[in-house]
Formats: C-alpha cells, structure tokens, sequence
C-alpha cells in the first residue's frame, strides 16, 4: 500500500517535539521499518527551520511544505473573511494543503490519510479523487462542526480513537456507522513500566521523601484539562505527607506561561513547598516520574477523546482518579481506578477520592495490584497491525 500521511499542523512528524498524535503516528512509522511487508509512507509536514528531522527510514519518506508567509496569511484570512461577508459556511483553505495536494498529485496513492484534523479533507477532497481516510483523535468533527456531514462523506474511512468519537460521528449521519472503524490507542508497555530505582531517583530530584504519598498530573496545562480544580482539591485534602507532582507546561514542548499557567501558581505558592511543577518532561523520561508516583489524577473537564496518560501511569503500576468524560473511561478499568463526576461538586469530589486512596490502605492496595493488568488491550506491539487491518477492512 502506498499511503501519503498529512501531518497536524502543529507539530512534526516523527515526533522531535512531542505531541500524542506525532508520537502514535510515529509509531506506525518505526513499526513499519520491521514489516516483512512494509506500506510505503509519505509523510508531509510543514516546513519549521529550526526543527531538523533525519529520514532514517527505508519505507518512509519524509517531505517538507515550504510556506510563503504572504501567501498563507492571504489564504487563511481572506476565506475567513468571505465567510462573514456571504454568511455561510464555506470551508477553510490552506496553503499548507494547497501544496500538499500539488505533490501528492505527482503519485499514484492508494490513500490519503489526514492525521488529526478535519479542517482540510474538503480542500483535498475538491482537488482529487484518492480515497482519503480522516484518522480523528480528538472531539472536532460532531454534529455541531460547520460543514461536518459533507467532510464525513468526503471520507472514504474514519478511524477514531474511542467509541465516544464514533457516536458522536454517527449523530451527524448514521451511514458513518459502517465506514468509522475503532483504532485505540496504544503505548509501549516495554517502555512504560514501574522501576524502583526511577522511584527514589526521582523523588530526590524533587525533594520528596520516600515516605510521602506523591499524586501526579500529567498533561497540558489548560483549563479543560482541569488542573485548577485538582490544586483546589489538593489543598482542601489537609493530610500531612502528601505531594503533589504536576508534569506538563501549556503547549507540549513549549514552556511559555500562560496567565492561566500562572493562576496554577498562585495557588501553588498559597499550598507551599507540597506542590512541584516540572515543566514540560520527554515522552521516553515520563515512566520515571510515574515511577515515582503513588496516585494518578486525570481531571479533564471536556469531553476527552481518549485517555492516553491513565494507560501509561497504570502501565508503570499507578492507579488513578479519574473523570467520567468522554472517552476517558474507555481507557480506563474500575479495577485499577476510580471514576469521578465532573459536577457543581467537582473538587469536592476530587478532594474526596484522593482522601479514599491515601487514607483506605487495602482499597488502595487493591487497585495498585490490577493496574499493570488492566492496560494489556493497549501493547503498542499490535497497534501497527490493528491500522493495518483496518485500512484494509472494506467499508
């Protein structure tokens, strides 16, 4: 198969700078590599010219969209301007994509798939006839998106990450029910595993003892990822020899403080020495800090499409706390975690399941003892093979 792989805009592929989506998608391209019948993929990313990326691959190809800054400022504002002034909705045009589309006409592709976004495929879709395949990852494309039942039938497939994606794709056209498939994501359990030597080196890096109960976010700091309410929580628990470790900054590998970045950190400095940011931490260093954490916290307030983290902390033995939002429970087992309801009651409700972990020690241990089990089902080792197989399923 001959796919051409259009990369976020954001970040690139393979993924220097982090990024969920780069980081899975990456993945494919390194699982690919040992393929006794490998796919040839063509990656195109914008242009960034202080990131490098070296094409080490043999069955990937890697191309670089060079953007005139002129040029992409015309395209982004003037279609955003004509649909003020004509009062409708028409979709958006990106140069970016414009180019995209004028080198992959130069091939013959079995497909195209558009990673993450949904923003693009009726641009492609005007341009060629390729089947294209929108791998969705987060809650985007619903019955409220502008064009959102022309852009589902552009696509030839849509795989999604959860089946809260897929019901909600099915609430814009039921006839997206039988061409959205369910592709999980997956982590490398190989990777992601508790190491007690992580443990204390860790928690001497951050000044914890090796007695204290330590409780870990990991994520963005943004404020649908909840982290405001999770500070509140930690300071209304009033239990002695707790810590709380928040991992993360406001965009991936970015660690610019944003004003709601600094509001964490008034109440940081409020609750005193008990609260430690790391700023943004490497995906292949994060099972150290999980390995040092006793509880996990993922408090989303939005509707999360998946919930890659709560796998990672329970693969590295840590059970967590977790909100009933969206696709997170998909992601999650009642065996090693606790949900939570995001309520008018939500920090109380927080404050409260971290007060039942650290205080009810056989509960607790109960749930520390599933957590390595309940996360099999996402072994990255069958993820290459899971795409592959779907890509292939007719619709």
């Amino acid at each position: 198969m001959r796919i051409a792989i259009i990369a976020p805009d954001s970040l690139p592929i393979p993924s220097k700078l982090g990024g969920a989506i780069e980081t899975l998608t990456t993945s494919l391209l390194e699982y690919n590599e040992r393929s006794s019948d490998p796919c040839e993929f063509t990656v195109f990313n914008k242009f960034r010219k202080h990131v490098v990326l070296d094409n080490s691959y043999a069955s990937t190809n890697l191309v670089f969209i060079k953007e005139n800054v002129v040029v992409s400022f015309v395209y982004k504002y003037f279609w955003a301007i004509l649909r003020r002034v004509l009062r409708r909705d028409l979709y958006p045009r990106s140069n970016f994509i414009s180019k995209c589309v004028e080198e992959i006409e130069k091939h013959n592709y079995d497909y195209i798939l558009v990673e993450g976004g949904c923003y693009q495929i009726l641009q492609i879709k005007s341009a060629m006839s390729t089947k294209i395949i929108l791998h969705l990852h987060t809650d985007i494309l619903n019955i409220k998106t502008p064009l959102c039942r022309e852009t589902t039938r552009a696509c030839y497939k849509i795989l999604c990450v959860s089946d809260y994606l897929k019901e909600r794709l099915i609430e814009i056209d039921n006839s997206n029910r039988d061409k959205t498939f369910i592709l999980k994501n997956c982590i490398d359990l190989k990777l992601f595993r508790k190491n007690e030597m992580f443990r204390s080196e860790i928690r001497s890096q951050l000044n914890i003892c090796a007695s204290d109960m330590l409780i870990m976010y990991c994520g963005r700091l943004s404020e649908e990822k909840g982290v405001k309410e999770l500070l509140l929580a930690f300071e209304a628990m009033g239990v002695r020899n707790t810590k709380l470790v928040i991992v993360g900054s406001s965009w991936f590998s970015s660690n610019i403080k944003t004003e709601y970045v600094r509001s964490l950190e008034l109440i940081a400095e409020r609750i005193g020495e008990s609260v430690v940011f790391t700023g943004y931490i490497e995906q292949k260093i994060l099972p150290r800090y999980y390995s040092a954490a006793d509880i996990f916290v993922c408090p989303s307030t939005g509707n999360e499409a998946a919930g890659l983290v709560v796998v990672e902390a329970l693969a590295c033995g840590v059970p967590a706390i977790v909100t009933r939002k969206g696709g997170l429970v998909e992601y999650a087992s009642l065996d090693s975690c606790e949900f939570i309801n995001c309520d008018n009651n939500f920090v109380g409700n927080i404050r409260e399941a971290l007060i039942r972990m650290v205080k009810e020690r056989g509960y607790y241990q109960e749930k520390r003892k599933m957590t390595r089990k309940s996360v099999g089902m996402f072994n990255l080792d069958d993820y290459y093979y899971n795409f592959r197989n779907l890509i292939k399923e007719k619709v």
